[in-house]
């Protein structure tokens, strides 16, 4: 009971802290993790500046991205290769995990314009992969996701 007491004490206190916050600036970040995705976005380059880091992770998740991709450091691979640390990375370079023919014949390094081709249309960008993701056709939909994976698996 007196626990129970307790939690709902930190979670009116929380609330009232983000009113209090909300109050004080229309333009204050609604978490920490708000602040510095802001702050991470701004820093990205044109034109990923300016997208919506949030709603790429919300794609992330949609276009299950995740099923296949680990982005933290040493989390190991899935089906596909772990995406930490894949900007400015060659392709088919990760040790440790087993990729297609198609993938070690790319003569190339991920930036995010390669990055925007793959995800297009993967068949068409590397033909004969074994990657089953169909692609993200919307361009504003690619910078969005784009943005938040140079945001999530930077060093």
């Amino acid at each position: 009971m007196a626990r129970n007491k307790l939690r709902t004490a930190g979670v009116l206190s929380g609330v009232a802290a983000t009113l209090l916050l909300a109050a004080c600036s229309n333009d204050a970040p609604a978490s920490p993790e708000a602040a510095t995705e802001a702050l991470s976005a701004a820093s990205l380059p044109p034109p990923y500046n300016e997208a919506d880091v949030a709603a790429g992770e919300g794609l992330f998740l949609v276009h299950k991205c995740g099923s296949c991709h680990f982005l933290e450091a040493g989390a190991g691979n899935r089906i596909g290769p772990n995406l930490h640390g894949v900007f400015d990375r060659r392709a088919a370079s990760l040790e440790g995990f087993a990729y297609s023919e198609a993938f070690k014949t790319l003569d190339l390094a991920w930036t995010p314009e390669e990055v925007d081709r793959l995800i297009t249309d993967p068949k068409a960008f590397a033909p004969g992969t074994s990657m089953f993701y169909n692609g993200v056709y919307d361009e504003t939909e690619r910078k969005n996701l784009i943005a938040y994976l140079m945001v999530a698996t930077s060093n």
